[in-house]
């Protein structure tokens, strides 16, 4: 396994992966979710994706291919994110949404994927 597909030691899942210069967020319950993830799709992840575990902390891959810690979201970010992500699936008027947990968020995502 190669570091990147292991994620920092801290994280904490359930965790979203974000994509660099992307707004599409793929909800990640638990480890054995991550490794599939990796072993699917392990040739789309870049410098700089991002990794947001429950505590709100953030993880980036950096250049060295290994996911180093990094700012912790701000209070309204995870809302930012989703409404974000909402957007590029072309639903509008969540304005008034708020989510208090990654998993409610995680729940959400995947209600509206069906």
């Amino acid at each position: 396994m190669t570091d990147r597909q292991s994620p920092h030691i801290h994280l904490v899942w359930p965790a979203l992966l974000k994509h660099q210069g992307c707004d599409e967020l793929i909800p990640l319950q638990s480890l054995a979710d991550w490794h599939k993830f990796c072993a699917d799709s392990n040739h789309l992840l870049q410098y700089g994706d991002s990794l947001i575990d429950s505590r709100f902390q953030r993880f980036e891959l950096g250049e060295d291919a290994h996911w180093h810690s990094s700012f912790p979201l701000p209070a309204d970010g995870l809302n930012s994110l989703i409404r974000a992500h909402c957007a590029t699936l072309g639903h509008c008027c969540l304005s008034k949404m708020h989510l208090h947990s990654l998993m409610d968020a995680i729940d959400f995502l995947n209600a509206l994927e069906g």
